[in-house]
């Protein structure tokens, strides 16, 4: 009997605990973004890697504290073939209760950089990014550890989601 009760007081917790915990990351608001600078650029067999370092604008109204790992993402050209990859080389930390600029290194390497080159050089008006698609997932934790996933979600619709900062723009 003990037992049972034990183990209702645990689910009815967990419970809790899932629901009140998954509640604040939808208060995170991501603002906008800048790329500040790219970096070890290497040229491999068929490819171009190179470390992006963005600079995001985070706003956390919470008391929670967060941190975003794992991130991992392709891209996949109109065609379905894959053109880039990224992925998180360290952990943002977004504070409790603030509104700031946070940089994150992504590590990019792009598939097929003749392509690109083809096109026109690498820019928002030569990459057709509404017949892209991006398949991602990236943990955010703080209290409760959760993953956030994404498959063929339209790389126009997710650049729209931020507001790219103007190139006068001031961060901290």
């Amino acid at each position: 009997m003990r037992y049972i009760l034990l183990r209702n007081i645990l689910l009815l917790l967990s419970t809790w605990l899932l629901f009140t915990g998954c509640r604040d990351y939808k208060k995170l608001e991501f603002k906008s973004y800048e790329i500040e600078k790219i970096d070890n650029i290497s040229f491999g067999k068929g490819s171009v890697s190179a470390t992006l370092t963005l600079i995001i604008e985070v706003a956390n109204p919470t008391p929670t504290t967060f941190t975003a790992k794992d991130l991992e993402a392709t891209i996949y050209s109109g065609n379905g073939q894959p053109f880039a990859l990224l992925a998180s080389e360290d952990n943002i930390i977004i504070p409790a209760h603030s509104e700031d600029f946070l940089k994150w290194e992504i590590a990019t390497e792009l598939l097929n950089p003749l392509s690109v080159l083809v096109s026109g050089g690498f820019s928002a008006e030569n990459v057709d990014v509404e017949n892209m698609t991006v398949d991602y997932h990236i943990v955010f934790s703080g209290g409760i550890r959760k993953k956030f996933t994404g498959k063929g979600v339209v790389l126009g619709d997710l650049i729209r989601a931020f507001k790219p900062t103007s190139p006068d723009s001031q961060y901290k």
